[in-house]
């Protein structure tokens, strides 16, 4: 008999949560908002890419072609490039739902949550390996450009400073940003899992 009132009050806990059909709604809302998140992500990222490209050739002219500038520039609208490219390459066929079950609306969630983390991933290496870059450009750049540093300290500071906290901070969102995505997909496996009782 316990087993029985148990059961039945397990029931009645699954079915106050809505169970597959509240569930559906909500995750049709879901995906609606993703894809307008993405799509917006997607213009922020394009948008940016044009000013740093603007900013990059502003650069190269106002040094009138000095090569630290030049190879800094041309650095900065290859690395432009690629994340662009892998971006829009890893959103292709996200942005769309096909189909209203709910099912269908788990997958293309499950689809995004995976294609976040596989950008939250991508996003850290290539910062890795821009600091690296970095690191080896400034050094060259400190050499090339000793002599006015030496009588200008103050240039070396508000340079070198500047670089270095603008990626320190992008480089702590980014890792914020992949432990986000893993506890995002972590909770929505658990709410499909209690709602759908896989």
């Amino acid at each position: 008999m316990s087993d029985e009132n148990e059961l039945e009050g397990w029931r009645r806990e699954w079915q106050s949560l809505g169970g597959r059909e509240r569930l559906a709604e909500e995750l049709a809302r879901r995906v609606a908002r993703d894809g307008r998140r993405i799509r917006l992500r997607l213009a922020v990222e394009v948008t940016a890419g044009i000013v740093v490209l603007l900013l990059a050739g502003m650069l190269v002219i106002g040094s009138h072609g000095e090569a630290v500038n030049t190879v800094g520039a041309l650095g900065i609208v290859f690395f432009g490039g690629v994340w662009l490219t892998r971006l829009f390459l890893l959103r292709q066929g996200s942005l769309r739902s096909v189909g209203t079950a709910l099912d269908t609306f788990v997958d293309l969630t499950r689809r995004r949550l995976a294609d976040d983390a596989r950008w939250a991933a991508f996003s850290l290496r290539a910062m890795h390996i821009m600091g690296l870059t970095i690191v080896v450009w400034g050094v060259w750049a400190f050499f090339y450009r000793y002599a006015m540093y030496r009588a200008e300290p103050w240039r070396a500071i508000v340079g070198f400073g500047g670089v270095t906290f603008l990626f320190g901070v992008s480089y702590l969102g980014q890792r914020r940003k992949r432990v986000r995505v893993e506890e995002e997909r972590a909770h929505f496996e658990r709410l499909v899992a209690e709602r759908t009782l896989e």
